[in-house]
């Protein structure tokens, strides 16, 4: 393996001693953290982009937003680089905006065009009948909401920019065995938003209808009400309180794992964040199953060599938002509500 940082102005870097390079569903901004060593007396500017490639392979772009120099015998070069989109997850919209019966992309565009990054690809592109930008929340957080609403995922890539997604339910899998090519496993469990009974309410002044979802996995009798601050039908409570469930079941388990540098690259690409996973564990068959690839750290250092670390998530942990079950087509009779903000009530 090898690795390679090329700046704006043209200079290219080999001699990279330390390398920490990560890149994840849950975090937009993808982190990179480099030590070089130069001549002593050397000095280097890498104020504008920088890309990081390894093998050939682009995997980082990105600005340097902290760096520190140590002179000795030798200089020694420490960066902090911040994928393009780092700014959109710390700044705010200047000014409130409302789109109207606009597509996806023309909101996601009028966002990130300040901000000079791009969406590189979308899965979808629905219209959005309104969506109001609110200048006291971060382009990240608004842009979060808008996708997610849309049942869609937001990823950085190695370009920089952003692409809209599905989570990754179909396609080929990457298969990782113990003892073929995982070296180290880790597996926890948290089970604080885990609960016996999710209740989903809504209730005015006339109606009150609740629906409830159950998981066998939680600890104890354990209830917890939800409730829609505005009118839905029965069958949005009940997607709401399926949602609930499958997200805070599959959130509850975290798997990490190390493999072999030489196998991060598969069927020639990187083994990416979105990327499925095929498990097989045989001293815990319990494990065995397909998973999707959450975040990816990669290093390189002159004691350890290369490490790959990957975090792994039971799908439904990306479940982008409630999904009511499809009915047969009938005539229309009318609009039905649609669900509201939600309220956490104590139980």
């Amino acid at each position: 393996m090898t690795f390679l940082l090329r700046s704006s102005d043209g200079g290219e870097y080999d001699k990279l001693r330390n390398i920490r390079f990560s890149r994840s569903i849950d975090e937009l901004v993808s982190i990179l953290d480099v030590e070089m060593i130069l001549a002593a007396g050397s000095n280097i500017d890498l104020t504008g982009t920088v890309q990081l490639y390894h093998d050939n392979k682009l995997i980082f772009t990105g600005q340097c937003f902290a760096d520190n120099q140590i002179q000795a015998d030798e200089t020694q070069m420490q960066f902090q680089f911040r994928s393009k989109s780092f700014n959109l997850a710390r700044c705010m919209h200047l000014g409130a905006k409302t789109f109207n019966k606009s597509n996806l992309s023309v909101i996601v565009d009028a966002l990130l065009k300040p901000f000079g990054v791009k969406v590189s690809s979308i899965v979808r592109n629905p219209k959005v009948e309104k969506f109001a930008i609110d200048s006291t929340e971060t382009v990240f957080d608004a842009l979060d909401k808008l996708i997610k609403d849309n049942g869609l995922l937001m990823i950085d890539t190695p370009s920089g920019d952003i692409a809209i997604i599905d989570r990754n339910v179909t396609g080929s899998s990457f298969r990782l065995q113990l003892e073929k090519n995982i070296q180290s496993f880790e597996y926890g469990r948290e089970m604080q938003e885990v609960f016996s009974e999710i209740h989903v309410i809504s209730e005015t002044e006339k109606t009150f209808q609740r629906a409830i979802a159950k998981d066998p996995n939680a600890i104890g009798y354990s209830p917890l009400v939800i409730k829609s601050a505005k009118k839905a039908t029965l069958a949005e409570l009940q997607a709401i309180a399926n949602f609930e469930v499958a997200v805070r079941s599959a959130r509850a388990s975290s798997m990490k794992l190390a493999i072999p540098a030489a196998s991060w690259v598969f069927d020639g690409q990187v083994v990416d964040i979105n990327r499925q996973v095929n498990l097989n564990y045989p001293d815990r068959p319990d494990f065995n199953g397909i998973y999707m690839i959450k975040s990816v750290n990669l290093g390189f250092s002159e004691n350890e060599g290369h490490t790959v670390e990957l975090t792994l998530a039971e799908p439904n942990e990306f479940l982008a938002k409630p999904e009511v079950a499809k009915k047969p087509k009938t005539k229309k009779t009318g609009k039905a509500s649609k669900a509201g903000t939600l309220k956490i009530i104590n139980p």
